[in-house]
C-alpha cells in the first residue's frame, strides 16, 4: 500500500547535503555578521527547518491517505513553490561564503599583514626599553664616571630598570602573544571561522598587549629624566594592524553578485534533497500523479479549477470517494 515513509540511502545523501549547506551558510553568515556566532546559528537552524518542511514534507504527502486531492495540491505547492524558495534562501549565505572563497588570497594576505605587524610591537618595545637603559648610562656618566660607588649605583640602576622593563612579566606576555599568533592564527584560511571571522577578539588582544607594555613602561627611576615618556598607547604598528582588520570587516560584507559556483552547487544540493521524494513510491490508492491523474481530470494543477459536477442532462453523477477518486454513479432511469 506504500503507506510508510521509505528511509534509505537517499536520506543519508540528503542529510550530508544539509550538513554541507549548513556549514557553508554558517560560515558565510559569521563573516557577514562580524563573528556573531549565535545569530548565525539561529538563522541556519531556521534555514534547515524550511528545507526539511519543504522536501521531506513533500515525501510525506506523497504517501498519506485521506483526501488525495488535497494531498497532491499540498505536495505540488511544497515541490514547486516552497522547496525552490527555501533553497534560494539557503543559498544566499552560501553564495556569500563562495564569494569570500573566491577572494581568499586577498583576505589571507591582509590578515597575515595585520598579525605580522602586531608582532613587531614587541621589537618596538624592546628598542624603547634599551634606549631608556642607555639613557641611564649617560645620566651617571655626567655625574661621577670614575667613581667606584657611582659605577655600582649605575649598575644597580640599569639592572633594576631592565628587570622592570624586560623582566619575567614581559617575557611571559611576549611569548604568549607570539605563540598565540603562530599557533592559533597559524596558517589562516577562509574555512577557519574561529580566526578570520573573529576580528573583534583579535583587535582586543592587540590592544591588551599594547596596554600591558605601556603599564610596564610607566616605572620610573629617581635619576631618569622627567621628559621620559611611557611606551605609547598610540603605537603606529598597533594602529596599522587594527586599521587592516577593520578594512577586513568591510571586505567581509562587500562582495556582491553571484559566485561562479553558486548555481552548480544549488542544482546539486537541490537534487540531493529531492532523492528521498524520488525514491518514495506513491500510495497505491491514489490515482493522482505529480502531473495530472491516471484518468482525465478538470482539477487545476495547484488546486485551482472546477471540480466535476452532476451532469443533469444524462443522469450521470460524479461523487468523491473516501480515497479522493471521482466516480460516476449508476445510470438513473427517470420515470
Amino acid at each position: 500500500m506504500n503507506k510508510k515513509l521509505v528511509f534509505s540511502w537517499g536520506h543519508i545523501l540528503a542529510a550530508l547535503a544539509c550538513i554541507a549547506l549548513s556549514y557553508a551558510a554558517f560560515v558565510g553568515l559569521c563573516y557577514y555578521t562580524g563573528g556573531n556566532f549565535l545569530l548565525s546559528g539561529l538563522i541556519v537552524a531556521f534555514i534547515d527547518t524550511l528545507l526539511i518542511i519543504s522536501f521531506i514534507g513533500a515525501q510525506q504527502f506523497k504517501i498519506w491517505e485521506g483526501d488525495f486531492h488535497k494531498n497532491i495540491i499540498i505536495e505540488r505547492w511544497l515541490l514547486f513553490i516552497f522547496a525552490p524558495l527555501a533553497l534560494v534562501i539557503a543559498m544566499t549565505p552560501v553564495n556569500h561564503f563562495l564569494l569570500l572563497r573566491d577572494n581568499q588570497d586577498k583576505i589571507v594576505s591582509q590578515f597575515t599583514c595585520a598579525t605580522d605587524t602586531a608582532k613587531m610591537i614587541f621589537n618596538d618595545y624592546e628598542t624603547y626599553a634599551n634606549d631608556r637603559i642607555m639613557a641611564i648610562n649617560k645620566t651617571y656618566t655626567t655625574r661621577k664616571a670614575t667613581d667606584a660607588e657611582a659605577k655600582l649605583e649605575r649598575f644597580n640602576a640599569r639592572r633594576a630598570l631592565k628587570l622592570q622593563l624586560l623582566g619575567h612579566n614581559y617575557d611571559t606576555i611576549r611569548n604568549t602573544a607570539i605563540d598565540w599568533i603562530d599557533n592559533t592564527v597559524g596558517t589562516p584560511s577562509i574555512y577557519n571561522i574561529m580566526v578570520l571571522g573573529n576580528l573583534n577578539e583579535i583587535n582586543k588582544a592587540f590592544m591588551n598587549w599594547n596596554q600591558q607594555l605601556s603599564k610596564f613602561s610607566s616605572f620610573r627611576l629617581s635619576h631618569e629624566s622627567k621628559s621620559t615618556s611611557d611606551f605609547g598607547l598610540d603605537n603606529p604598528r598597533i594602529i596599522k594592524s587594527i586599521n587592516i582588520l577593520e578594512n577586513l570587516k568591510m571586505l567581509y560584507r562587500s562582495p556582491h553578485g553571484i559566485a561562479r559556483n553558486t548555481i552548480p552547487v544549488a542544482l546539486i544540493l537541490g537534487f540531493l534533497f529531492l532523492i528521498p521524494w524520488l525514491i518514495q513510491r506513491r500510495n497505491t490508492k491514489s490515482t493522482y500523479r505529480l502531473f495530472g491523474k491516471k484518468k482525465a481530470s478538470r482539477d487545476g494543477f495547484l488546486g485551482w479549477g472546477k471540480k466535476p459536477k452532476k451532469d443533469k442532462g444524462h443522469g450521470w453523477v460524479y461523487d468523491n470517494d473516501d480515497d479522493g477518486e471521482k466516480r460516476k454513479s449508476d445510470h438513473v432511469i427517470k420515470i
